[in-house]
């Protein structure tokens, strides 16, 4: 008996309204309003002329706006398929975590209110380990759209149907 070829259910990947209120909004302003105001201070104490003052603002500001973009690179990338949730994440180092469907044991959604005006939210997957092992806690972050997600991995497991138990092989 051959089994079914594995089906790509949902992709999706973390999104950059998850950064929050700070991060998201007010940082990369604070950046652009240093590049932009730098430069009309009165940086005396240094003795820059306002040639040097201007550089120091634009490249300052710049350099933080540049930080604040290479912070999103590594953001989570989410695929769900009949028989595996696979979270992909990191961009100098990848981390790649596979939850195979059937050790799934629960699926919590939790949104913030910041999270519920974005349309975004968080969802928590829980799962077995093995006979005596604690449970498995995978966090999906800023999910768009994360009641379907966890609707999709809710009928995948139930796809499945009852969980595998572990065979005992030493009898």
């Amino acid at each position: 008996m051959s089994t079914p070829p594995e089906q790509r259910l949902l992709e999706t990947r973390e999104t950059r309204r998850s950064a929050g209120l700070f991060y998201g909004i007010v940082a990369p302003l604070l950046c652009l309003a240093l590049m932009a105001g730098l430069p009309l201070l009165e940086l005396q104490l240094l003795g820059l002329d306002k040639m040097y003052e201007m550089a120091a603002g634009v490249g300052v500001g710049a350099f933080l706006l540049l930080l604040w973009w290479l912070s999103f690179l590594g953001r989570q990338h989410i695929t769900v398929s009949n028989e595996r949730v696979l979270v992909e994440s990191g961009f100098w180092s990848k981390v790649r975590d596979d939850v195979e469907v059937f050790r799934i044991r629960d699926v919590v959604v939790t949104r913030s209110l910041w999270q519920r005006m974005l349309g975004i939210g968080d969802v928590t997957i829980k799962a077995t380990e093995g006979r005596g092992q604690p449970e498995e806690v995978h966090l999906l972050r800023g999910v768009s759209n994360p009641i379907r997600v966890s609707e999709v991995i809710r009928s995948a497991w139930k796809a499945v149907g009852v969980p595998r138990s572990t065979t005992n092989v030493d009898g």
